[in-house]
């Protein structure tokens, strides 16, 4: 698996040239998130004065070793890109810490311009809107703080992103239908469209966000999922290709009875686990949702977080053994195999504590590290039953 860093500008992702002399590269591709990169580079090297802030970003390229030898000559896969942020320079030591954030963070910075009032609407449709106003080419009226359009960029748009529509589930045999999920929310006059799409995201049944990484097209899907049932991690069972594997059980957040309170006109509905409340005891917790209107809508989400939490957030660390990926071969590639979002399967047996069979497992991240010659390993993957 092999990697390599290209240098761009971020107004159209145009290239500038390969990163050659990168050392100590890494990768962080998060469900959800903008993800990151980093490296490290000569102050002195080729390109290194191109490297700036927002200006420039960078496009983590991936051998793709079966188009590679479909075609006679090398293919390589764009599976990540974002934007420069943080430069660290030691100037002594002729070197200089470069971060790089993804696309989607353009939207944590970009505010709304007047108030928005969403009543039952699909989530996709109010990401869709927001996205239209931050690409607006001129302030709303009556504002006086002016939007501009940058000329040349691609997307031709003050986000660099583009609406690219929702998108179908992807599941056993097949996609399957988008299912809409309605909201009723206010957006209040400066609040940031990455916050709001965010909150979408979080709550029951909410949907995944993806931006491409070559034309920067946003989709949204109600759930960025394949299942893959074939890809199985074993650890200390089976085929044994997982090398390392942690659980976390964060008790902070476990709660047995749960009340969601919704906006003025709506009744307080509440989830509970009287079995659980009677072997340790009352965990209460209450929210309040005030965009929501309906009683149902507060029902479904007490129930949700009562199934979710009852046992409190429970994640996995797995890290797969770093074997080359050459067929046959019993560990599963990343990016081939599965990625970023897929339910793939797990086996961890280590007794009398752990004994998790053929558990369904959801992968929301994956750390890659790539050597000076662009041989790239998995770390970790974060993932959740």
């Amino acid at each position: 698996m092999l990697w390599k860093y290209i240098l761009v500008n971020s107004n159209d992702l145009s290239h500038i040239g390969e990163l050659s002399q990168a050392k100590g590269k890494k990768l962080e591709v998060v469900l959800d998130k903008p993800g990151a990169a980093s490296f490290g580079y000569p102050m002195n090297a080729d390109y290194a004065e191109a490297i700036q802030p927002y200006k420039t970003g960078i496009k983590a390229m991936r051998w793709n070793r079966l188009a590679s030898m479909v075609a006679g000559h090398a293919v390589w896969d764009c599976m990540w890109s974002g934007y420069v942020m943080p430069i660290g320079e030691t100037v002594d030591a002729n070197s200089m810490a470069v971060s790089c954030v993804g696309w989607q963070q353009r939207l944590a910075k970009r505010f709304v311009r007047r108030e928005k009032n969403y009543t039952a609407q699909d989530d996709g449709a109010i990401v869709q809107d927001l996205i239209a106003e931050m690409n607006l080419p001129a302030t709303p009226a009556p504002e006086s703080y002016p939007v501009v359009t940058p000329a040349g960029s691609n997307p031709n748009t003050p986000t660099w992103l583009s609406w690219g529509g929702t998108q179908p589930n992807e599941g056993v045999g097949g996609a399957t239908a988008y299912a809409p999920a309605l909201r009723t929310k206010q957006v209040t006059k400066y609040t940031y469209a990455g916050s709001v799409i965010d909150e979408l995201m979080a709550v029951e049944n909410g949907g995944d966000i993806v931006v491409d990484p070559l034309t920067r097209v946003v989709t949204w899907h109600r759930k960025y999922r394949r299942i893959k049932d074939d890809v199985v991690l074993g650890f200390q069972w089976g085929p044994r290709n997982a090398r390392a594997f942690g659980r976390n059980i964060e008790a902070d957040s476990q709660v047995n009875y749960f009340v969601a309170s919704g906006a003025p006109g709506t009744i307080p509905q509440y989830a509970d686990d009287v079995a659980q409340q009677s072997e340790i005891g009352l965990l209460e917790e209450n929210v309040v949702l005030a965009d929501v209107r309906d009683n149902n809508v507060l029902l479904a989400y007490a129930g949700g977080e009562i199934i979710v939490r009852s046992d409190g957030m429970i994640t996995y660390s797995v890290q797969p053994f770093p074997l080359p990926y050459k067929k046959p071969s019993n560990v599963p590639e990343p990016f081939v195999d599965y990625r970023v979002g897929d339910q793939i399967r797990l086996t961890a047996v280590h007794p009398p504590r752990v004994g998790i069979r053929n558990q369904a497992i959801r992968i929301f991240g994956m750390s890659i590290d790539i050597d000076d010659n662009g041989v790239a390993t998995i770390g970790p993957l974060q993932v959740a039953p």
